[in-house]
């Protein structure tokens, strides 16, 4: 698909240059020829963004005004815009790169896709954005000469993505109330990460509603980023858990029959009664007043509740849930075909509904989004390895796309942080993934990825966007040119140390591994399992090796620049390091109160009390370290969990470490019974 030259097999087609990168003619005294943008006065509000992208990084990179003009100035090569079009069957986001007499030409089949067209000029003279973070924007520093010869080097490029639809799902859930130091800090640099999502071709930003109104406390910060949103045609996508914005529990007092009814009661939570006719109402005129208030919303994903807990009245109980959510599907498509027909609608099939409807089906025009919660991350989805019911469910619901001809998206949780760890190198599977998702005609993905932890996942992250538009693209090749230029002369330390985290934390079952390796499973007083104690050895070796070679990346480096990127992976796995020699503190604990069982006196029952107690009060001591390390950034993305390391997503609750401080003074209390 990359780089076909369909261009060559159009010459008689004419072609709109929607931007020109034209060239004074060079004087016979041997100037170097001049820049200039063009874009027409009736260009679109992202084509002229375009321009003003390749005009302000052009400037960058030769360190030259380069002017952007709607016609040319005396002594200018002239070109029209308007009129013409693109080779006919390239995609939406399709663009091509053309060289000409006069100089490239950079041409979308839509606004979005010349957009893209520029950026990947750019990318062809050596800009990266590997991070959205400015300070870690690669922008060589080229001379005229070097430029122009990019330029005539006869590029004739046209390219189109695998997956027309590439989506990354904002998480906000977790940053707790509006108006904390966290969340201020992190929402305010929403616009960092709306022009790192259209620089890496992710064409929807979808903004997660989920599970309580805390996420709907920050949306006047979304709502701040619409125009950017527009600048770059990205499209504007909300959705997720939102039941509780359209559906109150405060209702069940005056309505208890609208609610779920659960072994025989009704009760205020759950999922609602989809059978009960003013419930339904009442739900989608709620989300049809939400949408009539944000018009600018063209992606709506409505999730019910991640609870389950489906109505089992008369009315109900005979029908799977799985086919009450898709009529409630298609009432929620219909109705929103008439009010707000702009609007894409997908259904969601997850957890309690994920498995495909006995009898009804996706309407045409509908989308359908599947998610297989639980995966293990370390085998492709096509391998024998990944669950079968997996494999069955994803079979069955692309035939039934297939059978009614509307898209299917995945929704993967490849680039999540909460439920996998620090892990900063792309998942191994991703390719493998994104060949075999092309091959079963895919329409594409939802990427949920949070603020929280972005830092150690935006590789990942950067990687996949590319495999979104490239399912055969050399993910070998993409690292190397990340370590090289992000890194430069410490770039094989740095890959060491990568690595060397990877190994630390093997296990790439989603959430479950966290929750199979965390102290939070297990009462205080109990002793671990020996796979934990393994696994927790294991990642303190690694973790420690990975500092070693973080160290060397240090000395050798020259650059300022490079050694902040350096110290700021340091935090990270510093943070990281941490959580694990803390937890490894009260595993070794927990083996020497286990001992106290087996104590033949009461001298050795002391020494293993006093034993676990100092290892606790370390683990205390570097608990409380991390929290303040924590605390020093707010929002700064350096970290791989939810600040506070709670719930099963963590390695084990700070609290925790006064719980087995207790057991210990319960024992010293019940002293040495022989």
């Amino acid at each position: 698909m990359s780089y076909r030259n369909k261009w060559t097999q159009r010459r008689a087609r004419q072609i709109v240059f929607v931007f020109l990168l034209c060239l004074w003619a060079c004087p016979a005294g041997g100037q170097t020829e001049r820049f200039c943008v063009v874009a027409t006065t009736k260009a679109t509000e992202t084509e002229r963004f375009a321009a003003e992208q390749l005009s302000h990084y052009l400037q960058r990179i030769t360190g030259e005004v380069v002017p952007v003009r709607n016609k040319s100035d005396h002594g200018e090569v002239p070109l029209s815009v308007g009129g013409s079009e693109v080779p006919g069957d390239l995609a939406e986001d399709g663009y091509v790169l053309q060289s000409t007499k006069g100089g490239l030409a950079l041409v979308g089949a839509s606004p979005r896709g010349t957009l893209y067209a520029v950026y990947d000029f750019l990318e062809r003279l050596g800009c990266r954005w590997y991070y959205m973070d400015a300070e870690d924007e690669i922008v060589p520093h080229l001379s005229r000469n070097e430029v122009l010869r990019v330029v005539k080097a006869g590029l004739h490029v046209c390219q189109e993505p695998d997956f027309p639809i590439r989506m990354r799902r904002f998480i906000v859930y977790d940053l707790g109330q509006k108006g904390t130091a966290i969340s201020q800090a992190i929402m305010q640099n929403l616009p960092a990460l709306i022009d790192w999502t259209a620089k890496n071709r992710i064409n929807i930003f979808q903004y997660a509603l989920d599970h309580n109104w805390d996420c709907y406390g920050h949306w006047k910060y979304y709502r701040n980023v619409f125009p950017e949103m527009r600048k770059r045609s990205l499209v504007i996508g909300a959705g997720g858990h939102c039941l509780f914005m359209f559906f109150s529990p405060d209702e069940f007092k005056e309505h208890p029959e609208w609610f779920p009814m659960v072994g025989g009661r009704r009760q205020p939570k759950g999922q609602f009664c989809t059978r009960n006719e003013e419930a339904v109402s009442h739900y989608i005129s709620n989300m049809v007043r939400f949408l009539k208030d944000n018009p600018e919303i063209a992606y709506f994903a409505p999730w019910p509740n991640d609870t389950g807990g489906w109505c089992q009245c008369p009315l109900c109980k005979e029908t799977p849930s799985a086919d009450r959510f898709m009529e409630l599907g298609h009432r929620i498509y219909e109705q929103l075909k008439n009010t707000a027909p702009k609007v894409r609608v997908t259904h969601f099939a997850y957890g309690s509904h994920v498995a495909p409807p006995e009898k009804a089906r996706p309407l045409p025009g509908m989308t359908v989004t599947l998610c297989t919660w639980g995966r293990d991350l370390s085998v492709p989805i096509a391998d024998e390895g990944t669950s079968k019911v997996f494999r069955r469910t994803f079979a069955s619901w692309r035939q039934i796309a297939a059978d009614v001809n509307v898209d299917m998206i995945f929704h993967g949780k490849y680039a999540r942080h909460l439920g996998l760890g620090f892990h900063p190198l792309p998942l191994d599977i991703l390719q493998a993934d994104c060949r075999w998702f092309r091959q079963q005609g895919l329409a594409g993905f939802e990427l949920p990825c949070a603020y929280m932890g972005r830092r150690t996942k935006s590789l990942n992250l950067y990687v996949l966007a590319k495999l979104m538009w490239d399912a055969d693209a050399d993910v070998e090749a993409l690292l190397n040119d990340y370590f090289d230029r992000f890194y430069v002369e410490a770039a094989g330390y740095m890959r060491s140390a990568y690595e060397e985290v990877e190994l630390a934390q093997p296990d790439l079952r989603y959430w479950a591994h966290n929750y199979s390796l965390s102290a939070t499973r297990l009462p205080a007083g109990r002793r671990f399992p020996q796979e934990l104690r393994d696994y927790v050895a294991n990642a303190k070796r690694h973790l420690e090796q990975a500092e070693h070679y973080v160290q060397l990346a240090s000395n050798v480096t020259r650059s300022t620049c490079v050694r902040n990127r350096i110290m700021r992976f340091w935090q990270s796995l510093a943070y990281t390091q941490l959580e694990w020699t803390t937890l490894g503190l009260v595993v070794e604990a927990s083996e020497h109160l286990a001992q106290t069982e087996f104590a033949e006196d009461a001298e050795a029952y002391r020494q293993k009390l006093d034993a676990a107690e100092r290892l606790l009060g370390r683990a205390r001591e570097l608990s409380d370290r991390r929290q303040e390390l924590a605390a020093s950034a707010p929002g700064s993305g350096l970290y791989w969990d939810v600040t506070g390391s709670s719930g099963p997503y963590g390695l084990f609750k700070d609290t925790q470490i006064d719980d087995w401080l207790n057991v210990i003074c319960e024992k010293r209390e019940a002293a040495f019974a022989p």
